[in-house]
């Protein structure tokens, strides 16, 4: 018995075998398919147009979807560090198998964390679940400051509307305020979130992308005479020498800029406020 539901495709073509029997294929078209590798049989009457990602083969073969942080990924959005595979199955959900194993029963779930009923089971694609349940998934299984993360790289990247991200976090809480007041389109990574959420707790006033003459645009301005800018983990040498020009044009223009690593930045939130504060004490308006 198929595990599908009637949802639309995603971004691999998912088909149930009475599905590609309707379209005309036959089966020994289909078992020439399996064969040359076109199709993919994830699990019995369950295939996949190959080539196929190993986490959503795997989701089909246990009988779902990907779900919260793996679906945050397979959607583009900020990827969470959790490395598990979280999976979508539906309420009435039977015959679950092994994610390496089709014939095997799910037995050992080491790895695999499985979503019921938490999940609108209407809505989304046969690969993923929506942005929106992915998101509000997040905030329940790993927690609001990661679903803020993934909220906010939704609209950045213009996959999500504010309205959306209201929907996904209604009913939860940052530091003692709807989730959603945190969350905007302004931040490139889940480093400048965290960045723009530590601020935010510290009572720093600051503003996001502000663009200054000559410099260009900034991640933060704190007290409007602080830069604070996030460096990605990969820093290219021809980055290198064009951020150290724009922060010695930015001093000559009378600010100060903080300049961390996301990697410095993800073990030294204590700091990171610390080292801003210092910033501000330095300067005649700070």
């Amino acid at each position: 018995m198929s595990t599908l539901r009637a949802l639309p495709q995603g971004f691999t073509r998912v088909d149930e075998y009475r599905e590609l029997r309707a379209e005309g294929l036959s089966r020994r078209d289909i078992e020439e398919a399996l064969r040359s590798g076109a199709l993919v049989r994830a699990r019995r009457d369950v295939y996949a147009c190959g080539p196929i990602d190993e986490p959503l083969l795997q989701a089909l073969r246990i009988g779902g979807r990907l779900a919260c942080a793996s679906a945050a990924r397979a959607l583009g959005l900020w990827e969470p560090q959790d490395t598990r595979l979280h999976v979508h199955v539906w309420d009435g959900s039977t015959r679950l198998r092994d994610p390496s194993d089709r014939f095997q029963r799910l037995a050992r779930r080491d790895g695999v964390v499985l979503h019921w009923s938490d999940l609108d089971a209407d809505d989304g694609t046969r690969c993923t679940t929506s942005v929106t349940a992915a998101v509000r998934c997040i905030a329940r299984c790993l927690g609001v400051h990661e679903a803020i993360r993934v909220a906010d790289s939704a609209m950045q990247r213009r996959r999500a509307t504010r309205g959306e991200m209201r929907l996904a976090l209604h009913g939860f809480e940052w530091n003692e305020e709807p989730a959603i007041e945190a969350v905007d389109a302004l931040c490139g990574s889940g480093y400048e979130t965290d960045a723009k959420l530590l601020l935010r707790a510290a009572g720093l006033e600051h503003r996001q992308q502000v663009r200054i003459a000559r410099v260009g645009d900034v991640d933060f301005m704190v007290g409007g005479c602080v830069i604070v800018e996030i460096d990605g983990r990969a820093t290219h040498e021809q980055t290198f020498e064009r951020d150290r020009a724009r922060d010695a044009e930015a001093l000559l223009q009378g600010y100060i800029t903080v300049r961390v690593s996301a990697a410095w930045l993800a073990g030294n939130h204590d700091r990171f406020v610390e080292l801003v504060r210092a910033a501000l004490a330095m300067h005649p308006r700070g």
